[in-house]
């Protein structure tokens, strides 16, 4: 790659991260007005359980490019809500499914 490739790279990976602050910032915006009491990453982490459902928390961590002992704590932030839950996998014990609850289908 060369010097020009990389200056490209750079800006396209700084209008990205601008992006992303800017959507973060007015996703807070809403939220606030909206007196949802949630987070951002919160509301975010409801959206990915309403378009797939049912996940392992491993895989909800990385949908949300959070890690997994982050992830965990949002997601007892959640119950404590009543707005998800998490369900024993029946294939394997070990590892438990987030879900929605009928009111964190509501709330989203």
């Amino acid at each position: 790659m060369n010097r020009k490739d990389n200056s490209c790279y750079e800006e396209l990976l700084r209008a990205i991260a601008y992006g992303w602050l800017f959507c973060k910032q007015k996703g807070k915006k809403i939220i606030s007005d909206m007196n949802y009491d949630l987070t951002f990453e919160q509301v975010f982490v409801l959206q990915v359980l309403e378009k797939e459902d049912g996940l392992k928390l491993s895989d909800l961590a990385d949908k949300a490019d959070r890690e997994r002992t982050t992830m965990s704590r949002m997601v007892d932030g959640l119950e404590k809500r009543n707005l998800a839950i998490r369900i024993p996998d029946k294939y394997d014990k070990r590892q438990k499914l987030v879900y929605l609850t009928k009111l964190g289908r509501k709330r989203n």
